[in-house]
């Protein structure tokens, strides 16, 4: 080499210098000594680590003064353009640079490996969506030193939470090692500016590079890091979801907790995977309540039979069953909350037994309270007024304010339900008002206030239905519930008053808000009906008839008053010659229902049936 060297300048190269052997490296060593006054160029290529390669040599190297040391830095956007010049020409250089240099970060290896697949164009990149070049983001990592090999794995850990700043605590590394690990990931256009992965299927074979222990290990880290920070439920169950372990004490509430926030998000698929991995890790009688609860929560929104399911006995056990009382009225109550009226009266109908043997106390009031009114929903009117009967009798007997409010308002409106309007819808309104004037020193709620319009309307005391809708109404009467209550009582007002297009759009109106908030249930308000009563008395027979169908579909098979109702409702749409038929259909179906009214409804159009048709009753 020193010939050579006094013949002309001499660059000698020597790449991939990290695998070099002890023997190779002192020859270098000496070699770099013989040519200090000579015209030769020693040029070393060493992989950048973020722990120094071969420190004794490279200190060996760096002492001689004629030593330079080049860090290669990503190609800027220009630089990229000028190695396309070289191959795509002037104008394409100029038009795919930036593209190119995004999908790259500026590595000339993969700029390169876009040229040599072809993709010529910004058309062809978004087309291929530059398929291979992350694959070949992935080979890049395989030939990192280990620490960047490590940090790049522990990033692609916490990124599916967005949680990079962990990566020194996750790693157990010193936190300028990782900084150095991660310029040299970014240097290597893996990593963006912000750290995070340039492309999913980079990030996705560094997760597949880990060993799966070592994949749980790092996932189960990334969650107690989380957890210990205070972080929300979902991002730390997303890690023991991907460790596919929860053996920590706060594990299990964790996910019950990640599952909730994913039920409220309307995130099923996602909550019952937290829940059935809670399910799975549950260590206590207590846990493996409330994991039944949560995954009965989110089961029922899928398929409302797995409520019978969750209060059957549990595995193993001939009574014990796997909710208790009290969770079941919890279960009912979030399924009234999240106004899924069908499900709640699936679970009340299979727990009934069991909800009729809690005692009345100050704990269970309110339960029993939304039990009764989950018959109510579920057009149970004579079971939800015999047991309430008893419930109100207790209530009274105790003298206790609150238990009397509330029973007495459920009892009016199962009484309304079974037709009682003179004489017990009308009382318990009365108990509830003064009651409710003893305990808080109001008079009316929304719904008080309803069902007295709605026991006036039905007794035909038109005028003093009207004096209390131009009453100021109470302010819950303008919202949920109790502002459907409302509205629905002041249309069917209008309607007896005559009054059937202002019906019609309070009709309308109770219809929306009830689809719109999931309470679209005929057995809790009948709105269909309704406005095809509204229809029917404006002549607009086709359009009824069309509502009081889309109801009976809709209808299961204890929904017999609703059936009833909306099969009369039709008939009255229907021509007098087809009525006779469905009329005797409702009054068959009516026959274990006691609703008066609705039964002298039937009969009365009957009658004015034959009288239409000339015959005789």
């Amino acid at each position: 080499m020193m010939r050579l060297a006094e013949q002309g300048p001499l660059v000698i190269t020597v790449d991939d210098l990290h695998h070099a052997d002890r023997i190779s490296l002192q020859f270098l060593c000496y070699l770099a000594r013989r040519i200090l006054n000579k015209r030769v160029l020693l040029v070393l290529g060493v992989q950048s680590s973020a722990v120094p390669i071969f420190p004794l040599f490279q200190m060996e190297m760096s002492s001689q003064t004629n030593c330079r040391r080049v860090v290669l830095e990503p190609l800027s956007v220009h630089q990229v353009g000028a190695l396309l010049r070289e191959s795509a020409g002037g104008d394409d250089a100029a038009r795919l640079a930036s593209l190119y240099h995004a999908l790259s970060g500026g590595n000339p290896l993969l700029v390169n490996a876009l040229l040599a697949d072809g993709l010529g164009s910004a058309d062809a990149l978004r087309a291929e969506d530059a398929a291979e070049l992350p694959t070949r983001g992935a080979h890049l990592l395989q030939r990192m030193d280990r620490i960047s090999a490590d940090v790049a794995q522990g990033l692609s850990v916490l990124e599916a939470t967005e949680s990079r700043h962990l990566i020194d605590r996750l790693l157990r590394l010193d936190s300028a090692l990782v900084r150095r690990a991660e310029h040299i990931l970014y240097r290597s256009g893996i990593l963006t500016a912000g750290q995070g992965y340039r492309h999913r299927e980079a990030r996705a074979a560094a997760l597949e590079s880990l060993p799966a222990e070592r994949h749980a290990d790092l996932h189960t880290e990334a969650a107690r890091l989380l957890f210990r920070e205070g972080t929300g439920g979902a991002d730390v169950g997303t890690h023991l979801l991907a460790a596919d372990s929860a053996k920590e004490p706060w594990a299990v509430p964790l996910l019950i907790e990640a599952a909730e926030q994913q039920l409220r998000a309307d995130q099923l698929d996602q909550a019952t995977a937290y829940v059935r991995l809670a399910q799975r890790e549950a260590a206590t009688e207590q846990q493996h309540a409330d994991v039944t609860l949560m995954l009965a929560r989110t089961e029922w929104r899928l398929n409302p039979a797995v409520v019978a399911r969750h209060l059957a006995p549990r595995p193993g056990s001939s009574s014990e069953p796997a909710l208790q009382s009290g969770q079941v009225v919890q279960m009912i109550k979030g399924l009234l909350d999240q106004r899924l009226l069908e499900q709640a009266q699936e679970a009340v109908r299979s727990a009934e037994d069991r909800l009729r043997a809690l005692r009345l106390t100050g704990s269970t009031f309110e339960a029993l309270g939304i039990t009764l009114r989950a018959l109510i929903y579920a057009d149970q009117y004579g079971p939800a007024y015999d047991w309430g009967e008893v419930l109100f009798k207790d209530a009274n007997d105790r003298n206790e304010p609150a238990w009397l409010v509330l029973f007495a308002t459920i009892m009016a409106e199962a009484a309304l339900g079974r037709g009682e309007l003179g004489g017990a819808a009308a009382e318990y309104v009365r108990t509830a008002v003064a009651w409710r004037a003893e305990l808080n020193g109001s008079t009316e709620s929304g719904i008080s206030l309803a069902v007295r319009i709605l026991v006036l309307v039905e007794s035909g005391d038109l005028d003093g239905a009207g004096r209390l809708i131009s009453q100021p109404a109470p302010d819950t009467a303008d919202h949920g519930r109790e502002g459907l209550y409302f509205l629905h009582a002041r249309s069917h007002y209008h309607l007896a008053n005559q009054q059937p297009h202002m019906a019609l759009r309070d009709f309308e109106s109770c219809g929306q808000r009830m689809s719109a908030w999931g309470l679209d249930s005929p057995s809790f308000i009948p709105w269909r009906t309704d406005r095809a009563q509204a229809l029917i008395a404006l002549h607009r027979y086709d359009e009824a008839r069309e509502l009081a169908a889309e109801q009976l579909a809709l209808l299961g098979p204890l929904q017999r008053r609703t059936r009833a109702m909306t099969t009369r409702v039709l008939a009255e749409a229907t021509s007098p010659d087809q009525r006779p038929a469905l009329l005797e259909e409702a009054l068959h179906v009516m026959a274990e229902v006691p609703d008066h009214v609705e039964v002298a409804r039937i009969l009365g159009l009957f009658g004015r049936t034959h009288q239409a048709l000339g015959s005789p009753i």
